[in-house]
């Protein structure tokens, strides 16, 4: 759709998509971009807003696909620089509430109590399980054989998916894909 002025506007300046208009008979401004009026107002006003989103444009349009990825190496540095940052001066702390937290284990496993209230607050303890595989053969031998199901975790593998899709032109029956695009980017040299 392009914008076709109306015998009652006047375009004072345009650039790109961006246009400054004055009605004919009174003081009413209007800046467009395209086909949408973004700010309607006094004169004074309106070339600021014109002049502000044109600067914008320009500063904009100015900057080269290299600078882009030069920012993006730059930010991705700076952020991983302060993420060992945080980690480093939050080692100190961490270490010293594994330690308290052993302090705390032991007086309760001393006291042989589950948990001790105090005016700070209560401790107790909690257990912290996990699982992992020693023989993944010999696990899913036992889970097929046996037909326990339970013991595993409902979840597709995405390289055996895929492969499975390029060899049979469709997913597994129940399998849904989704890809998404992000950018990547290597330093230069």
């Amino acid at each position: 759709m392009t914008f076709v002025p109306s015998p009652e506007l006047v375009v004072l300046s345009q650039v790109s998509d961006l246009r400054i208009t004055k009605a004919p008979y009174h003081e009413d401004y209007m800046v467009w971009r395209g086909n949408k009026i973004v700010a309607h107002g006094g004169r004074a006003l309106m070339h600021a807003v014109f002049n502000e989103r044109k600067m914008k444009m320009n500063a904009t349009s100015q900057v080269t696909i290299d600078q882009r990825v030069e920012q993006y190496v730059k930010l991705r540095d700076k952020i991983k620089e302060l993420d060992d940052e945080h980690k480093k001066k939050m080692a100190p702390y961490r270490e010293t509430l594994e330690k308290i937290n052993s302090v705390l284990l032991t007086h309760l496993t001393t006291v042989g109590v589950e948990s001790a209230r105090t005016a700070s607050g209560t401790v107790y303890k909690t257990n912290k399980e996990s699982v992992s595989l020693e023989d993944p053969a010999a696990f899913m031998r036992h889970v097929i054989g046996t037909e326990n199901w339970d013991l595993l975790e409902r979840k597709a593998n995405l390289t055996a998916c895929k492969s499975f899709a390029e060899e049979n032109v469709v997913m597994p029956p129940g399998v849904k894909f989704s890809s998404t695009q992000v950018v990547g980017v290597r330093r230069g040299a």
